[in-house]
């Protein structure tokens, strides 16, 4: 690649070392990054004049720059028979610059490509479908799901995947990859999502001509299951439910405790886990500022939407705070929790069964579980949302203000109700308001 070397900023002290060259009779400058002082520049030589030590440790910084723009053009042409342009040799250098692999999207495999997507989506280099900056959470299922692409490239595929592969075939072979390790259908599915997602986007940045991810076979569905939330009767025998206070070695019991305590208030208040384990400051600031009582209601960001949410402190959430003075325990692991509640519910003496529809990939059948098997933190959101749903004191609308959904779709999807149910609810309201 013919070339010549110039300074932008000739009559300046300093001056920036530009690289200009012409592809396909357009003029193309590109910075080599190199500064350097203006009255030693030789021009006609293309190189620094005086060869002191700290002049010559300069010219070899610029000779390996240049090196590595001619390099990365031929890399472009030479061995990825990319065609080279003013943009792909830009991009390139941009490429070698930031160490990302390759020196263009379109020679890499899948899976380097979704590698530096990811990199990009961390450093808040990507949005998603609304424009927002993809969030921490996202990333993290990127991460996940790139694992699991990476095992399956390895021990499956025997090697990195190629755009023109990812086809309704190599989605029946991941999905039994996925399967054979005892994960769901609707865990499979979301795999799939995100697999889509990286798909057509790279498809949408010129990088390949798949257009799988439109195919039938990308088309995600997931089974639909129902999620457990419990009534007020079953809240009533978890409030009252007598917990050791020491265990085996006669040490003081505390997390089933703070488990329990956190769990109903969530209940109450339709938070999610994020934001139960910031209560003990929430509401701690909130009693406080209340002249050492229990607030009528707590007011704070959520952890996951960003958005400011009111929620009134119903009777038996101010029970759990005046239990504990204004001061709540904090909060086990989510993990620990989760086991916690299992044992909570069912020594509680919550009998309850439920039919779920199987997620499991070879196992089809319908099968009868109990309550206290399902339930999680997650269980305390779904409770708040159903329960006071189902009194039918409030709208859609007026629920969506405490409990911090987007859309009223989202929240149906929280709620234990039919779309016949929310029907019948409108009618019954609707007779009322024209007396019958």
């Amino acid at each position: 690649m013919r070339h010549n070397l110039r300074l932008p900023r000739p009559n300046e002290k300093q001056s920036v070392v530009q690289l200009v060259t012409y592809i396909q009779k357009r003029k193309t400058v590109v910075g080599t990054g190199v500064t350097i002082p203006t009255k030693y520049w030789d021009k006609k030589n293309q190189r620094l004049k005086t060869p002191t030590d700290e002049l010559l440790a300069l010219q070899s910084e610029l000779n390996n720059s240049v090196q590595a723009i001619v390099n990365a053009a031929n890399q472009l042409t030479i061995l990825d028979g990319v065609e080279l342009t003013p943009e792909s040799l830009k991009d390139a250098v941009n490429r070698v610059k930031d160490g990302k692999e390759g020196v263009a999207e379109r020679v890499l495999t899948f899976n380097q490509w979704v590698r530096g997507f990811i990199e990009e989506a961390s450093q808040g280099g990507r949005t998603n479908q609304k424009g927002q900056a993809i969030g921490v959470a996202t990333v993290k299922k990127y991460n996940t799901t790139l694992s699991q692409l990476e095992g399956f490239s390895k021990k499956v595929w025997r090697r990195g995947l190629r755009f023109d592969e990812i086809d309704g075939v190599f989605l029946d072979k991941y999905r039994k990859f996925r399967a054979d390790q005892g994960v769901g259908v609707n865990t499979i599915q979301k795999d799939i999502a995100v697999l889509k997602t990286w798909l057509k986007e790279s498809y949408h940045r010129g990088v390949h001509e798949n257009r799988g991810w439109e195919a039938s076979f990308f088309k995600v569905k997931e089974v639909e299951v129902e999620h457990v939330h419990l009534t007020f009767e079953e809240l009533d025998l978890l409030e009252k439910v007598s917990l050791p206070k020491k265990n085996k070695m006669n040490n003081e019991v505390v997390a089933i405790h703070s488990t329990r305590d956190l769990f109903l208030l969530a209940c109450w208040t339709g938070a999610r886990i994020s934001d139960v384990k910031r209560f003990p400051e929430i509401v701690s600031e909130a009693w406080k500022n209340n002249g050492g009582k229990c607030p009528e209601e707590l007011t704070f960001v959520q952890s996951k939407t960003k958005s400011p949410v009111t929620v009134p402190v119903l009777p038996m959430a101010a029970r759990i705070i005046k239990k504990h003075k204004g001061q709540l325990p904090t909060a086990p692991n989510e993990q620990k929790m989760n086991l916690l509640l299992k044992d909570l519910v069912k020594l509680a003496g919550v009998t309850r069964t439920f039919e779920k529809a199987s997620t499991d990939f070879y196992d089809k059948k319908v099968k009868r579980v109990n309550v206290w098997e399902e339930v999680s933190n997650h269980t305390a959101r779904r409770t708040f949302a159903t329960n006071v749903y189902q009194m039918g004191v409030m709208s859609l609308g007026e629920l969506m203000s405490l409990t911090g959904h987007e859309s009223e779709t989202s929240l149906m999807k929280y709620l234990n109700v039919t779309r016949e149910d929310v029907s019948k609810k409108a009618t019954a309201k609707l007779r009322a308001a024209f007396g019958g």
